[in-house]
């Protein structure tokens, strides 16, 4: 046994939830954690291990303030991170600001490592508003009599400024009054449900005390809700619905992001600083500095030509602001994004835009007559992230500016006019178009919504000198394919690629155009992060092209916008970062504290996020999508590397789409095929753009989608590409989803192309297709225009026989329909979209329809909407699909139960099975006798669960009473499955009555919870719940 297995199983045999972890561990978790003058490459499989170890030790690596390194080499040939301090993550929540400090070493080799927990007060923390207020019945009427009662005169700017900060003060101290300590008022319902419980142990409880015990249990709920949603919006997960008490996933969440994120210090003129008032007045000066305008003339690009907006496009932009286009504006806006310096987010002003809107809009139309806004309104918070995983100064922080909800609604109406007109006016080349106050007087702010688009016009002028350099020979782009297309330059955003001949007449006009554009825009480039490189030239002449840039050579493979351009997408290497980041984003310690429908949304979000941009350009090997395959199922089902569980659904039903009866996990393979069909389709939607060019001038082609061959010569992404539209095994999927859309007919092939249905003619009519002698003639050859009429007229190799003039009859018949239209242009429809659009969700259903073949015996769509929480509705999936540990599934993966333990809990007569326990069982059939009693339904129940759920009794015929009643059905078969495992596993004794009860608690519980028109109290349920059913829709 290892070092690490030692220490591993040592904490497992531990009843000690706080650890930490400190020492010499003689290893690294990555590269950049070792610095070696010789270039020796890390032992993969040694920070492999080392990072199986601390994810097995279920512990985490704290943030380091100080120093990079730990150990120094004598001879100061390699310097690493050896030294480190891990501890629990019961640890961080006990003291969420832990940091380990390196500090600076004597005559050792190894630093000194102080363990300290931050306690600087940083200023007093902003007003946010929190979305639980919305939970509260008196929120939404104080915001509406608050703001209906201020009374502000002067113009509309300021009358909206002044109302937001006498409401942000209403609202703080509204808040207080209303909900003070959510944790105290929680632990003071635990206290008053202990006492009773402990009555109960010994003396059964009155009915003023059991229904006392139950309001306590709903004030405890709607506590807990409220406690979930606070920590949901701090944590900033987007993707896990709230309702399942995630809490303690939502805390290390938040712990986390604070300690990713948060300025424990800085280097200030090389020493290192944590003093909040030193920390801060550095960094004021530091962005001061940043956005001071240099007092000095700038020259212009009076030579250079560029082009211009049309009369009609100067009048979009200068007309005046509409409440439908403001409106449009603010419900473009993230409801969840951090607001600025005001505290509101964008759900508070769509919730309440029916009183708030009347205010903007005046707010709008004053700007769009005067031009002038308020001190302050364009204030805005700035806050920084960090660029790397040890920031220590401010260059290793990316600054976000944070704007105020009315800066933030002009800029976006503003960008959104911009948006309209900046595609006529942008060279193709830009393919990105897809305390004391200072007022900032140069640069761009991040997080501004029109920052991009003015961005976007100042990289033009970069453009712009780039084709003045290529029209007057001063720079030699190159021409790619067979059409010989050029390209000199290809920008996106602030990332941009100069591409010509390896000459120094090209390196000097680089440089002058470089240093031309900063003294002009005022923006600087950054040479640290440029490169050079050159292919077909000695690399002596290329390192000195680098010096004379400034910049450092490039080597390939690099990385372009996070592309490893020049590597080989079907080498398990390309692909390791994409595994390592997954890795990370399914840590064990997520799957131990999310339910399994939280783990089933991390799945799809990990999925849709991290490895997004290389599924969307490269082909995943089958090796590859084996392994993260595997890392998803071991997720899903709580496996780890030493420990196996048991995965009680095939994998094949649990990346079924919802409605197919799966789990809705998407399969990656399907996923990327999906991604990757959108470029065939894009290529023939966008034939006139850059880079559609130069793929038809390098591979040539581009009539049909789906015909176009490849060969060996041809690169592996373009084959790659080719072979994803055949797809499964071939069958051109693809090709049955598109179809043409015809308009003069020159694009289109009369025979070869889909147009008058899924399938080309002349699969419908070989006969004739054989015989023809336009076989490969477009549409519009195929006929000419008489009299504004079109005739068809189809040309054969010989006289037909009769049976074949039939056959032509027939296709003159189909043909009646789908006559060419004179000045119109073929298109492409896609069939999977009513507008006729390729989506890559549509793409994925017809990929996955294609797939499964046979009838969905799973679980019905409609349990998803039930009103109940998402780890119930998970529940229901897996008892339905036969994915629960019930006696009978454990024998069939060869699990053996002794013949007592394998009897049903409750019955004692017959082995457990899932229709058993939840259909057949004599006292669970009680259980829903008393169920259908309370409907005055006696009706005899089916014996099969999907049956048994599709049972509707005889009074309910509403659709909000079957919703209604399914709930009742959930709350009871979940109710049965929890009070089975609690006399299976803990030995509890099973009490009839109490089920019921129980089952009375939860269903009142979830319907006031989880819908809208539940309105009875609690004893109105329990003495007639079928009352309130039936009366529901009434």
């Amino acid at each position: 046994m290892g070092v690490w297995d030692e220490i591993t199983v040592k904490r497992r045999l531990s009843s000690v939830n706080l650890w930490c972890v400190v020492g010499d561990f003689n290893s690294i978790r990555c590269e950049e954690e070792r610095v070696s003058t010789s270039g020796i490459r890390c032992s993969q499989s040694d920070m492999r291990a080392f990072n199986e170890f601390i994810e097995n030790m279920e512990v985490e690596d704290l943030p380091i303030v100080g120093r990079r390194f730990s150990w120094y080499k004598p001879n100061c040939t390699v310097r690493s991170r050896l030294d480190r301090i891990l501890v629990s993550r019961e640890w961080l929540l006990a003291w969420p600001g832990s940091t380990q400090m390196i500090m600076d070493r004597c005559i050792s080799d190894h630093c000194p490592i102080k363990l300290q927990v931050s306690n600087s007060d940083w200023g007093p923390k902003p007003f946010r508003s929190l979305d639980h207020w919305f939970h509260d019945p008196s929120f939404k009427k104080f915001v509406v009599d608050t703001w209906q009662e201020m009374s502000i005169h002067g113009w509309g700017a300021y009358v909206l400024k002044e109302k937001f900060k006498i409401l942000k003060g209403k609202l703080r101290e509204w808040n207080y009054n209303k909900f003070q300590d959510p944790m105290s008022s929680q632990k003071r319902i635990v206290n008053m449900l202990s006492r009773l419980d402990k009555k109960e142990e010994e003396s059964s409880l009155t009915e003023a005390e059991w229904s006392n015990r139950v309001e306590l249990q709903n004030q405890f709920w709607e506590v807990a809700i409220r406690n979930e949603s606070i920590l949901a919006q701090k944590s900033r997960v987007c993707w896990l619905k709230e309702g399942d008490m995630n809490t303690k996933f939502f805390h290390l969440m938040i712990n986390w992001r604070r300690r990713k994120n948060e300025l424990k210090g800085l280097y200030i003129n090389g020493v290192w600083s944590d003093e909040p008032k030193v920390v801060k007045a550095h960094v004021k000066d530091f962005f001061q500095q940043r956005f001071q305008e240099q007092p000095q003339p700038r020259p212009a690009l009076d030579g250079v030509r560029f082009k211009v907006l049309t009369s009609e496009q100067n009048e979009l932009l200068i007309a005046p602001f509409t409440e439908v286009e403001i409106r449009s504006a603010v419900w473009e806006c993230g409801s969840a994004k951090c607001p600025g310096p005001d505290g509101f987010n964008f759900r508070f002003i769509k919730e309440f835009w029916g009183t708030l809107g009347g205010d903007i809009c005046r707010f709008m139309r004053e700007f769009h007559n005067k031009g002038r806004l308020p001190r302050g309104t364009n204030s805005a918070f700035i806050t920084l992230i960090p660029k790397r995983d040890d920031p220590r100064c401010l260059s290793d922080y990316r600054p976000i500016s944070l704007v105020g909800c009315m800066y933030k609604i002009l800029s976006k109406v503003l960008a959104n006019r911009l948006k309209r007109v900046l595609p006529s006016v942008i060279d193709e080349r830009q393919s990105a178009f897809i305390g004391e106050e200072f007022g900032p007087k140069r640069g761009l702010r991040q997080g501004d919504p029109l920052s991009p688009f003015l961005f976007t016009v100042v990289a033009e002028g970069l453009t712009g000198l780039m084709r003045e350099a290529v029209s007057q020979n001063s720079f030699c782009g190159v021409k790619v394919g067979s059409q010989q297309v050029p390209i000199s330059m290809i920008q996106y955003a602030d990332d941009t690629m100069f591409i010509g001949e390896a000459n120094l007449q090209n390196v000097m006009a680089t440089k002058s155009m470089m240093r031309c554009f900063e003294m002009v825009s005022g923006l600087k480039v950054n040479f640290c992060k440029s490169k050079f490189g050159a292919m077909g030239i000695d690399s002596g002449l290329a390192e000195g092209y680098a010096h004379l840039l400034n910049c450092t050579l490039l080597s390939f493979p690099f990385t372009y916008l996070g592309i490893p351009i020049g590597a080989n997408p079907r080498k398990k290497e390309t692909w390791r970062p994409i595994v390592i980041k997954i890795q990370k984003k399914l840590s064990a310690w997520k799957g131990k504290v999310l339910s399994m429908a939280g783990r089933a949304c991390l799945l799809n979000s990990v999925l849709t996020s991290l490895p997004l941009l290389f599924l969307s350009f490269f082909r995943m090997p089958a090796s590859v999508s084996k392994e993260i395959v595997s890392l998803q199922r071991n997720f899903l089902w709580g496996c780890k590397e030493d420990q196996r569980k048991i995965c009680w659904i095939s994998w094949d039903r649990v990346t079924l789409p919802k409605k197919m009866g799966g789990l809705g996990v998407k399969n990656i393979t399907r996923f990327n095929m999906a991604l990757l069909a959108k470029w065939r389709w894009s290529l023939f939607h966008q034939n006139d753009s850059l880079w559609a060019r130069v793929l038809y001038s390098r591979y040539g082609g581009g009539t049909n989608l789906c015909a176009q061959s490849s060969s060996r010569r041809d690169s592996i992404w373009w084959r790659d590409l080719l072979m994803v539209c055949g797809g499964l095994e071939q069958d051109n999927w693809f090709e049955r989803k598109i179809k043409w859309r015809i308009g003069s007919g020159a694009r289109a092939r009369f025979w070869l192309d889909n147009w008058t249905g899924p399938i080309c003619l002349a699969s419908v009519f070989p006969r004739l297709f054989t015989i023809s002698e336009q076989q490969n003639h477009f549409i519009q050859d195929m006929g000419s225009w008489t009299d504004s009429s079109w005739v068809w007229q189809l040309q054969w190799r010989r006289e037909r026989f009769e049976w074949e003039i039939q056959l032509e009859q027939q296709l003159m018949q189909q043909l009646l329909e789908c006559s060419p239209r004179a000045e119109q242009v073929d298109s492409w429809w896609w069939l999977g979209e009513p507008s006729g659009t390729y989506t890559v969700r549509s793409a994925y259903s017809a990929i996955t329809s294609e797939v499964v073949v046979g009838s969905n015996n799973g679980a019905p769509n409609i349990i998803w909407s039930i009103p109940a929480p998402p780890k119930v509705k998970i529940f229901a999936w897996r008892m339905m699909s036969r994915g629960l540990p019930t006696v009978d599934n454990l024998a069939s993966r060869s699990i053996t139960i002794s013949d007592n333990d394998a009897l049903c809990v409750f019955c004692k007569q017959d082995i457990e099975t899932d229709y058993h326990l939840f259909c057949t069982c004599s006292v669970v059939d009680k259980v829903w006798k008393v169920c259908l009693s309370w409907i005055n339904c006696p009706t005899p129940l089916p014996r099969c669960i999907l049956e048994h759920f599709n049972f509707i009794p005889g009074p309910i015929y509403q659709n909000v009473q079957v919703e209604y009643w399914r709930t009742v059905w959930l709350v009871t078969t979940w109710t049965v499955w929890r009070t089975r495992n609690l006399c299976r596993f803990n030995d509890n004794s099973f009490c009839f009555d109490s089920l019921v009860k129980e089952i009375l608690v939860h269903s009142w519980r979830w319907l006031s919870s989880f819908t809208k028109t539940f309105r009875y109290t609690f004893s109105q349920w329990c003495s007639n719940p079928g009352l309130c059913l039936c009366r529901l829709g009434a």
